[in-house]
């Protein structure tokens, strides 16, 4: 099963994604910022990410595409 990593820190569209992937089988993980979405990414690689550019305080989308 493929795992897609979604990080947005507007919760509602995070969990939306989430389901909609989820329902296609996928297995996903969520992260609200940055620094969480790196932190998961170091545990388990996913095969695909799919990020919001903008996270608000703590880092943005091209912090976690460059990591």
């Amino acid at each position: 099963m493929k795992r897609v990593l979604v990080v947005d820190d507007d919760e509602s569209s995070r969990e939306a994604l989430a389901l909609v992937l989820t329902l296609e089988g996928y297995a996903v993980v969520t992260a609200a910022g940055a620094a969480e979405a790196i932190e998961s990414a170091g545990r388990v690689p996913p095969d695909l990410v799919v990020c919001d550019l903008s996270l608000g305080a703590g880092g943005d989308g091209c912090d976690v595409a460059a990591a």
